[in-house]
């Protein structure tokens, strides 16, 4: 089986939120070779940000711990699909949703593989779900 992941639920890997232990079930499949994982490159920016985030402009962790838990993510070497290769797809979808390409470059990724996408962007879900059946909340796993 093969997932879709984005920075929302890789940041639950690494920090106390709501539906860790599901996100971290996912990882545990992941180490396991349970589960492949995917993720357009988009994903080490966006993890990175949140990081950075976290560390300096919410102060809830500190900028040491926000390093090691990026070292760590790295170290884990999700696969990532290089964004440029989905982009065309990832952007129709933008304006066809008037919705950011972000979000679209994960849904067009799960599109384009036959997966299922998880997130833990609620909004994402409540938007999309029913026009993306890829697409699933973390919190529903």
């Amino acid at each position: 089986m093969q997932r879709v992941v984005d920075a929302s639920v890789v940041a639950k890997w690494f920090l106390p939120e709501a539906h860790k232990d599901k996100a971290e079930n996912i990882l545990r499949e992941f180490i396991q070779d349970k589960v492949q994982l995917a993720a357009p490159d988009l994903l080490v920016a966006e993890l990175g940000n949140l990081l950075w985030k976290r560390s300096m402009k919410l102060g809830d962790i500190s900028t040491a711990q926000a390093s090691q838990m990026y070292a760590d993510f790295l170290a884990l070497k999700v696969p990532l699909r290089h964004s440029a290769s989905i982009a065309a797809a990832a952007l129709k979808l933008a304006i066809s949703g008037n919705h950011p390409i972000y979000d679209m470059l994960y849904i067009a990724l799960a599109e384009e593989t036959a997966c299922e996408f998880i997130t833990a962007d609620k909004t994402l879900v409540n938007k999309f779900g029913k026009t993306f059946p890829c697409l699933r909340w973390l919190g529903d796993l």
